[in-house]
Parts: C-alpha cells; structure tokens; sequence
C-alpha cells in the first residue's frame, strides 16, 4: 500500500486495517518508475547504462559502417522506447543516450576523440534527405506521446474517464494549466499539446 499527502501520518493505522506492507516511492510498475513527484534524471540511469553496456567501443571494431548504424537503429533505439512512451525524455538523459549511439556509429576509441565528419542531427534525417535513417529521439519521443493525446480526444474507455475525470472535467485539454500535483505523464502530455493541436 502506498500513501499519499496527510494520510501518511495515519499509515500504521492503514496498514492494520488492510494487512499489507506499506511501500515507498518510487516504485516499479512494468518496469516503469512511478514516482508521486517528478521522475529525476538518475531514475533513467537503468536505461542509460544498459545502453552503454551494449554500445562499447570494442563491438563496433567488429562491424563496418553499415553493421554499427543497424546494430544502433535495430538495438540501441529501441532500449528507451518503452519509458519514453509515456514519459518526455529529459534533455541531459537524451544527450547521453545520444552520445552512446553516435560513438558507436562513428567508432572513436575510449580515451580518444575522433572528429566527425557529419553532425548527429544530420546522420538521423532519412537517407532520401542525406542521412543514415537513424531515429531522431526527441521527435520520436514527441511521436509516442502523441498518440495518448489522439487516444484521449478520439477515443472512448476507461482510462480516458478515469484522466477526464482527474484532469479535464468539463475542459478541454488545450485549455487546462499545469497544476502542481500533476502526475509525470500527465505533465508530459501538456508540454507536448503545443505541437500537436495547430495540425489536427
């Protein structure tokens, strides 16, 4: 059992009643970090050092070219898809993910910085555009929590009563403010409406 705000103060009386343990926060859910406040950067650390497990500079010693930006597009991309389908990646945790792919694409040593001849922004336009096809995170993240924003207002069920209820009441999502108090998820559908409603 998890609480929340003034009831803390009454949790061994909680825990009686109900007979279960009392947990603390942050906690995993399928894997997810859910946190009654804002999730930190080091919450990602599991996704960025898994990353950086799998990208060491030895293994693209292996591979040409070609080997490293599959091995970057098919593995290493797909490692944080889960959390930033619902959370919006933070900036610092982005530049290092980013920092793990891009070495492994271009192959620098450990202890040694080797000059790229292209930026990373131009390596993830499409190969039509000049690039290697590589995916973009922060428009990919954007993407993902998009669809939540179409799910919401184009869909009906449960979970949209349940947010509608919470959050909207009889506003619409364009119109309601940031609280504090507002969950991650919710906090990150906000940021992005911006960019979402002057196209549909």
């Amino acid at each position: 059992m998890y609480l929340f705000g003034e009831v803390k103060s009454k949790g061994n009386l909680y825990q009686e009643i109900f007979a279960c343990a009392l947990g603390e926060m942050p906690l995993k859910y399928l894997g997810l970090p859910v946190h009654n406040r804002r999730i930190r950067n080091s919450m990602w650390r599991n996704v960025t050092e898994k990353i950086g497990k799998r990208c060491a500079c030895w293994q693209g010693r292996l591979l040409n070219i070609a080997g490293r930006v599959t091995l970057v597009q098919s593995y290493l991309t797909n490692i944080p898809i889960y959390m930033m389908s619902f959370y919006l990646l933070p900036a610092g945790v982005r530049k290092k993910v980013e920092f793990f792919r891009a070495r492994l694409v271009w192959q620098a040593e450990e202890d040694k910085k080797k000059y790229h001849l292209v930026n990373w922004k131009t390596c993830c336009f499409v190969k039509q555009q000049g690039g290697l096809g590589i995916t973009n995170l922060e428009t990919f993240n954007i993407a993902l929590l998009t669809k939540w924003i179409w799910k919401l207002e184009a869909e009906k069920g449960l979970w949209q009563d349940i947010i509608k209820s919470k959050y909207l009441k009889d506003k619409c999502l364009s119109g309601v403010k940031h609280k504090k108090g507002d969950s991650q998820f919710w906090s990150s559908l906000l940021k992005i409406r911006g960019l979402v409603y002057p196209h549909i």
